[in-house]
């Protein structure tokens, strides 16, 4: 992901080339990649690569290439686990760290390979990551990472990271560009709230 956003900054052409480089040299490595959350990293990654408008035509099609097979082990993992008439819809039994990450990968990627499906199941879990990580006055309430939040189970509110709320708010920013949705400006600045001090003990971050 580094790297492909590395790419698209105007700043140091011998930068820009060298990540280009370890770019190239990285992706071959994302046909062994099976974890979701690096899956969705490398999407992203992926799609911020093509979107620099650097790589020239050979990488170029390369990388189409990964994102769709990318794409397609993030569509078979939110289409054959979860459940998707139930409260559950994640893909995993427990619900751990940096989730917004992988709804975030869903719609950017859907987006740029035209994949209506993709992007609108995308938006569905994010709409139920932030129904269920809101406390009674409003606020965002992570996922706390003492124990986390085991199916069936009871969620921890307690040692929540600072990567939800930055998941969360890059993940409504990327739904903001394809919905006209205001909920997810509203969730954005819920989560940014988080830092500041609206959060479960009222202290800012």
């Amino acid at each position: 992901l580094t790297l492909g956003i590395a790419l698209g900054q105007d700043v140091d052409p011998h930068l820009g080339d060298r990540a280009r480089d370890l770019f190239a040299a990285a992706l071959p490595g994302t046909r062994r990649l099976r974890a979701l959350r690096a899956v969705a990293s490398s999407s992203l990654g992926c799609v911020a690569a093509l979107d620099s408008g650097t790589l020239g035509a050979a990488l170029q099609t390369e990388t189409e290439a990964a994102l769709v097979r990318l794409a397609a082990l993030r569509r078979h993992a939110f289409t054959t686990t979860g459940d998707h008439e139930s409260d559950w819809p994640w893909p995993e039994p427990v619900l751990t760290y940096e989730n917004a990450l992988l709804p975030r990968a869903l719609i950017v990627a859907g987006h740029r390979l035209g994949d209506v499906a993709l992007e609108r199941r995308g938006l569905e879990i994010l709409d139920w990551l932030i129904a269920v990580q809101v406390a009674d006055d409003g606020s965002f309430s992570p996922i706390g990472n003492d124990g986390w939040w085991r199916r069936g189970g009871r969620r921890s509110h307690f040692d929540q990271q600072p990567i939800e709320a930055t998941s969360m708010i890059l993940a409504c920013e990327a739904a903001q560009a394809v919905s006209p949705d205001p909920r997810y400006r509203v969730a954005a600045e819920r989560a940014y709230g988080w830092f500041l001090g609206a959060n479960d003990v009222g202290l800012p971050v």
